[in-house]
């Protein structure tokens, strides 16, 4: 997030001479770690070319989702050996796609607290920026990674519990964070349970995700 403070103008002017909507990626204190990367959507994408507002569509389908958490490992064999164990799933979605079916089944109050503009901009792009943001992603059993679809409530105590461990607007632009707190007020807070501290990444290997996204951004600068 402080990295991201440092680039912001000169990736903002990246994804703009690219006619990318550059705050899809890049919000105030967003965490978004491959602004301008996104997952392919549907057949008719290519992956691994650039698409509609994207630098690049991610080759593999879900490879820079978790690039971040591997990056942020210790050592490679850590993260597959995580990985057995785990799956890694994305909290807030991403896609156009959830984002046309999870607007109508917000209360109205909810809503309408969204800016229309915003409920344009998600139905039409999504959000994309969550795509690589570590903060919208988390390693869960096997066993619970279905019941993370929709709007269960499931998912929606791990959104409290990622709003609450990493503030709202490193997650989400403002007015759609305001429009989440305001909705997940009346569920359990997530405090009361009990949460593995197991893996949080190595704040040691911060460095490496930091290099590696500037280096994969600077090749876009040059072309």
């Amino acid at each position: 997030m402080h990295d991201n403070r440092l680039h912001y103008s000169a990736w903002r002017q990246l994804l703009r001479r690219k006619a990318i909507y550059s705050h899809l990626y890049l919000w105030p204190n967003s965490a978004c770690a491959y602004p301008g990367f996104r997952r392919k959507v549907g057949k008719h994408e290519k992956a691994g070319t650039a698409g509609a507002h994207s630098l690049l569509l991610d080759k593999s389908g879900n490879q820079m989702g978790h690039k971040p958490w591997e990056l942020l490992a210790t050592t490679a064999s850590d993260f597959k050996k995580l990985r057995k164990q785990y799956e890694l799933v994305h909290l807030f979605p991403h896609k156009s796609a959830e984002w046309k079916k999870l607007l109508p089944q917000l209360p109205d109050e909810v809503r309408n607290s969204i800016p229309l503009a915003w409920q344009r901009r998600l139905k039409a792009h999504g959000l994309p920026g969550l795509f690589s943001n570590p903060a919208n992603t988390c390693f869960l059993p096997s066993a619970l990674v279905r019941p993370t679809d929709g709007q269960s409530m499931l998912r929606q105590v791990l959104w409290k519990q990622a709003l609450r461990l990493y503030g709202s607007s490193s997650l989400l632009p403002q007015p759609i964070a305001n429009a989440f707190k305001l909705w997940l007020r009346d569920q359990p807070d997530p405090s009361d349970l009990q949460w593995s501290t197991a893996y949080h990444g190595e704040h040691s290997a911060l460095q490496k995700l930091l290099v590696d996204r500037s280096e994969r951004l600077a090749a876009f600068q040059k072309q």
